[in-house]
């Protein structure tokens, strides 16, 4: 009786002691990796055929699917020169060439948009560059915007000229030891810090390209001889044509198709190969013709890159995958049925998979262009751990003694 009495005492002060007590909640800080990106989408809506209304975008992407539509509105809303070219260094935006809006001709014009400031509510003109420029092919290397092609056939223009934000002055690089052309592929590499100009030859028994680097210490341009170009390489004087994503060492494109990614490694030589159907991103199984890319393509890190494309729902998605190098067990599989070409031991192909997606509502979509990366960070978030109050040990005592 006694034994069954206490038994109860026990249980009831137990529960006692435990009910009143709030769940305590512990912080536990994480952090995970985000990337700032910022695009555009434009709108043929002018005030006359040399302007386009544009909707500039800024989002922060992880790496985990957030699960949810977010809804988001321009931070910038404005008229911007049309068939020009956009790159960003630090917080700025910066608008290359185009049409003048006075006779259509070509542009030298360049613009600024600053993008954390208050003071967005038109654009800034910048020093121009030497050479008037159409849908110029961009990209930056160490904090300089390079800026090629795009520009009428003069007696001495030059093909590169690289423009320093800082200071707003242009500097001609040296001429390529061959002329560029219509058709070329460009990229700027880092580690060392290099642009990687080609240009296809005219033998007709096999697709090669003559392929030129460009050395920043030396400032001069070193032949790496003739090589062999991929039949689904990208090429044209459009920057859908041959400007590349670079990562490390290497070279990567949407096929015309936009079905694949090809990947080209500039110091040994090789091209991959990988298939961007069947990973569930809705804009590539819906495309298949050659035009330009109805959505965009970054490198955001190491071996992950981000696909950014609208539908027909006014929402724009961000795709994150991760692109690696693979060997091909050829003996067992000599035919790739899904990229339809035939493998050779020893190659290697690209292996693709997604990591998340980001939906973003809009009030309307058009193609997502200038898409532009501009930074990394860690971002600390707190998770909160929540466990149940525990029995108070001078209220138990108190009970226990009693």
């Amino acid at each position: 009786m006694a034994d069954s009495l206490a038994k109860r005492r026990l249980s009831i002060f137990y529960k006692s002691t435990t009910y009143p007590y709030p769940l305590i909640s512990i912080s536990r800080p994480s952090s995970r990796p985000c990337y700032e990106i910022v695009f555009c989408m434009s709108f043929w809506q002018g005030k006359d055929l040399d302007e386009e209304l544009t909707d500039w975008y800024s989002v922060k992407l992880y790496a985990q699917s957030p699960g949810e539509i977010t809804n988001i509105s321009p931070f910038w809303k404005g008229y911007a020169p049309k068939r020009s070219s956009v790159e960003a260094v630090g917080q700025s935006i910066y608008y290359f060439g185009g049409y003048r809006r006075s006779d259509s001709t070509r542009s030298r014009d360049v613009y600024s948009l600053c993008i954390k400031t208050r003071n967005r509510n038109q654009l800034s003109a910048m020093p121009s560059m030497i050479v008037p420029r159409i849908e110029p092919h961009t990209f930056v290397l160490d904090d300089k915007i390079y800026v090629l092609s795009g520009h009428q056939d003069h007696l001495g223009a030059p093909e590169i000229e690289a423009y320093d934000p800082k200071t707003g002055e242009s500097k001609a690089l040296p001429h390529l030891p061959s002329p560029l052309g219509y058709s070329f592929i460009c990229a700027a590499l880092e580690n060392p810090s290099r642009i990687i100009v080609a240009s296809p030859t005219e033998k007709e028994e096999e697709e090669t390209a003559v392929f030129y680097q460009y050395d920043l210490l030396k400032e001069c341009w070193i032949s790496l001889q003739e090589r062999r170009l991929h039949f689904l390489c990208p090429l044209g004087d459009l920057p859908e044509g041959g400007n590349a994503v670079t990562a490390g060492n290497s070279l990567y494109w949407v096929t015309s198709d936009k079905t694949k990614l090809l990947a080209y490694v500039v110091d040994d030589n090789l091209w991959l190969l990988g298939s961007l159907q069947g990973l569930g991103i809705s804009f590539v199984e819906e495309v298949g013709y050659d035009g330009p890319n109805p959505f965009s393509f970054i490198h955001l890190e190491n071996e992950r890159f981000c696909l950014i494309g609208s539908d027909s729902n006014s929402e724009v998605l961000c795709f994150i995958i991760e692109v690696y190098h693979r060997n091909l067990d050829v003996d067992r599989n000599p035919i790739d049925k899904k990229l339809d070409c035939y493998r050779k031991p020893g190659d290697k192909r690209l292996e693709i998979s997604v990591v998340s997606m980001h939906t973003y509502k809009t009030k309307w979509t058009s193609h997502v262009r200038g898409c532009i990366l501009l930074g990394k960070y860690v971002d600390s978030e707190k998770k909160s751990s929540k466990k149940e109050g525990i029995p108070h040990f001078m209220f138990l005592c108190k009970h226990f003694i009693s």
